[in-house]
């Protein structure tokens, strides 16, 4: 299964895919069948957002244990001082046109998700739930899985993945094991392009040049 490249140029939405492609290709390696062959994917789900109320009251009979990720805080800042440029292109045209220059400017994200399990009895209950919290900490936990999930993903960085409390309840009548307040962390950088702006000729001032009263003029 190929993973989503994260793009800083549409950081957000390859931010969202890149997660989830990674996160299922991790799972469905993690678990193998009878003959070695990948099966995670045949009793876990990753979902970026919360489970939908009509998508809840049909699949929390729950064939598959459902993993879900919320963003629910994006903290973006500029980079270093001033204008916040970190590319600049030339784009040279033919006369009469003026000679351009295309910028890039960068700026930093910090994602928090939220991050949520979802097992009913019929998916393997208490014991679904375990390995999945377990799948998590495997991908995200240690230097070596996120040093691989930077790699994997082309730049997005994972800062934590930590907390997590077990809950069993009800919902819709469904014994329902869930794992809530548990969050992951990352960080990505962006860039856009600006406006071009037209490049200055270089003003080359005559070496001999003098004032009306033969003065040189430096």
């Amino acid at each position: 299964m190929s993973v989503t490249e994260f793009n800083p140029d549409l950081w957000l939405e390859t931010l969202h895919r890149s997660i989830k492609d990674y996160v299922r290709n991790e799972i469905d390696n993690f678990i193998l069948d009878d003959l070695d062959a990948p099966a995670g994917l045949q009793a876990y789900d990753v979902e970026m957002d919360w489970p939908e109320s009509v998508d809840t009251a049909r699949d929390i009979q729950l064939e598959k244990t459902l993993i879900h990720f919320v963003a629910d805080d994006i903290d973006s800042t500029k980079l270093g001082f001033g204008e916040d440029l970190v590319n600049a292109t030339e784009l040279l045209q033919v006369a009469p046109l003026p000679d351009l220059v295309q910028y890039h400017e960068a700026r930093m994200h910090v994602v928090n998700y939220d991050v949520g399990i979802w097992a009913s009895d019929k998916s393997g209950g208490s014991s679904s739930r375990l390995v999945a919290f377990q799948m998590l900490d495997r991908i995200f936990g240690g230097p070596q899985a996120r040093r691989k999930f930077k790699t994997d993903t082309k730049g997005v960085q994972v800062i934590r993945f930590n907390g997590g409390t077990f809950i069993t309840e009800r919902v819709n009548d469904i014994r329902t094991f869930r794992v809530i307040d548990c969050e992951l962390v990352v960080r990505v950088f962006s860039r856009v392009k600006i406006d071009d702006r037209i490049i200055v000729e270089e003003i080359v001032q005559d070496p001999d040049m003098e004032d009306f009263d033969g003065n040189p003029v430096s």
